[in-house]
């Protein structure tokens, strides 16, 4: 993986790695966090390629991301976040 990623609002960022074996298994996580696969989240395994996938990007997706078979095999990306992001309360207020 590459050691740091920047993205901006609302971007799909991908993780990718290359494991040993078609079967290998690999958990990935965020900031020492498990992540499963979800509507933000998606996590895809393409022969010797391992992806993850974070959809719409948004300042908490912001931290360091890793990818681990187990406790001696892991690798780590940082993922910086920029852009304007529209605050819901901020679009919700009216012109005096």
């Amino acid at each position: 993986m590459e050691p740091a990623k920047e993205a901006f609002a609302h971007d799909d960022v991908v993780f990718e790695t290359e494991v040993t074996s078609p079967a290998a298994e690999c958990y990935w996580f965020k900031d020492g966090e498990f992540l499963e696969p979800s509507d933000k989240h998606e996590i895809i395994s393409d022969g010797l390629l391992r992806k993850l996938i974070v959809h719409d990007c948004a300042p908490e997706d912001k931290g360091r991301y890793g990818c681990a078979m187990d406790d001696e095999r892991k690798t780590f990306s940082d993922l910086s976040i920029e852009g304007e992001f529209e605050s819901s309360l901020s679009s919700a207020l009216l012109p005096i």
